[in-house]
């Protein structure tokens, strides 16, 4: 009984997690926009797709909303491999709450509303960065998984770790 509760909660800590690797960092970081009203139209619209997406497990609109580096590591069957895991957690509702805007990268803060097993609904809140292309739209920048645990940070110019490799 004890281990399912502490792998539970470990669970949830990941899905929680799991868009934003600095989750960790204070909040009050980098100056934020206070209402969603105020957050860029055009990337809150991009935001509102992918998180409706997400809602029906629409895998092929997450996929196709994700940054040009990602989808040409990454076939869409992989995608849906990986992303089946992912979003194993019914998501019911989300909500952008602010951007912060640095040139062409975003961090996007949300919230969002997730039922799970033996928890109930959970709300719960994230960050997440989107970037935007030559042309001004908005794509979603795909990060790893975010472990609970400490990892060491990468070099500057490190390329990112995505999950395929291109042949």
């Amino acid at each position: 009984m004890r281990l399912a509760l502490c792998l539970t909660l470990a669970l949830a800590a990941l899905v929680a997690g799991q868009e934003n690797p600095n989750k960790n960092a204070p909040a009050a970081a980098a100056p934020a926009v206070a209402a969603s009203t105020a957050v860029d139209r055009a990337l809150k619209a991009r935001v509102d797709v992918w998180w409706k997406a997400r809602e029906v497990r629409d895998h092929r609109v997450m996929y196709d909303l994700l940054d040009s580096e990602y989808r040409a590591a990454c076939s869409y069957e992989a995608f849906v491999a990986q992303n089946v895991v992912r979003t194993r957690f019914d998501i019911t509702r989300h909500e952008v709450l602010s951007a912060t805007l640095e040139g062409d990268r975003a961090i996007v803060r949300l919230s969002y509303a997730a039922k799970t097993m033996q928890f109930g609904d959970q709300t719960m809140g994230l960050e997440e960065p989107w970037i935007r292309d030559g042309k001004g739209e908005w794509w979603k920048y795909w990060e790893p998984v975010a472990i609970p645990f400490p990892t060491p940070t990468p070099k500057p110019g490190t390329p990112r770790p995505l999950p395929c490799k291109a042949p």
